[in-house]
């Protein structure tokens, strides 16, 4: 029997930027679904640890394509990871040091945010509802870890300057005032 699955993105689909919630309508259906025997996955662009808003139907999801594609999991299997290469991120840390923007770096449990300013409260915490990042955690403990994704708050013609510089990542941005960068390749709709 070939397996049946439904893959759903949170900001703006399942969760309203507005409310950060889920509608009950939307819980329903996918309980339906789930009950058909169809498998039920997110894909997101969302590292993992952001994911926070979907506790109401956590318990029907079978698995996660997360940080743009650069993490699969099904249950707690990991079947697919995508690290960025190190020295993209060093340059990225120096240059929004040089250049002075935040700038998110996104661990496969964990983020730690590298020059820090309101911009991310501003658009991450009040605007995407997320609120599972410590700003006194460190960044350096964190580079032991794969990195699976940056997440620069800068304009495009700010990314213009720094991405030929970041050779094995690429950019991809859905909002003006930051882009999620990803190892060369790998994007959710993988």
């Amino acid at each position: 029997m070939a397996v049946r699955a439904i893959f759903f993105d949170i900001d703006g689909t399942l969760v309203s930027f507005k409310t950060h919630k889920i509608p009950a309508s939307t819980i329903e259906a996918i309980r339906i679904v789930k009950d058909k025997g169809i498998k039920i996955f997110i894909s997101t662009g969302r590292p993992k640890s952001f994911i926070t808003n979907l506790k109401e139907i956590e318990h029907l999801i079978d698995g996660y394509i997360s940080f743009n594609g650069a993490l699969a999991q099904v249950g707690n299997d990991v079947i697919f990871m995508k690290e960025l290469p190190k020295e993209d991120i060093r340059r990225m840390m120096e240059d929004a040091t040089t250049r002075n923007y935040t700038l998110a770096i996104c661990g496969r449990d964990k983020v730690a945010i590298h020059n820090y300013s309101h911009i991310f409260t501003e658009l991450f915490v009040e605007g995407l509802g997320v609120d599972s990042v410590d700003l006194n955690d460190k960044v350096e403990p964190l580079l032991e870890m794969p990195i699976l994704q940056m997440s620069p708050f800068f304009t495009v013609d700010d990314e213009k300057l720094i991405m030929p510089k970041l050779v094995g990542c690429e950019s991809l941005r859905w909002h003006p005032l930051f882009t999620d960068i990803s190892s060369r390749g790998i994007h959710k709709g993988m």
